[in-house]
């Protein structure tokens, strides 16, 4: 099974905000800083339409892996402790957070945030492949 992230508010901020730029430039044409403010968020934009489209989660028996471009990181569902909500406003959020354990003791990271498009499936799919974790979503 492969989940997508979705393009939330964390999107379309930089959408917005370039958008007023471009059209504060277009009424008042002698304010450089309007056009450059504009390019500067368009290019964020583009880069977190980027992430997005080029950033998913993968899961089949083994493990759940998380992939973008050319790097993947593997997470055997064995290691899996917990599933949580990042923050307690589910309705607007909708970012998991899944912790694990890692048996290397110099590693530096033991969670992964996840903000999948079809969480609904997504969350079902992890009951499935980690039925010891503790799921508090």
């Amino acid at each position: 099974m492969q989940f997508r992230a979705k393009f939330g508010l964390s999107g379309w901020l930089p959408v917005a905000t370039a958008t007023v730029y471009l059209v504060a430039w277009l009424f008042r044409r002698n304010h450089p800083w309007d056009l450059y403010f504009a390019l500067t968020w368009a290019t964020a934009a583009l880069l977190y339409a980027l992430k997005v489209r080029f950033f998913y989660w993968e899961m089949d028996s083994a493990c759940l892996r998380l992939r973008w471009l050319w790097g993947k990181t593997e997470i055997p569902w064995q290691s899996v402790t917990s599933v949580e909500e990042t923050e307690p406003m589910k309705s607007l959020n909708g970012r998991l957070i899944i912790y694990y354990k890692d048996p290397d003791p110099m590693t530096y990271r033991t969670s992964v945030v996840v903000n999948a498009q079809d969480r609904p499936a997504f969350l079902d799919a992890l009951r499935g492949f980690a039925p010891q974790a503790k799921l508090e979503a």
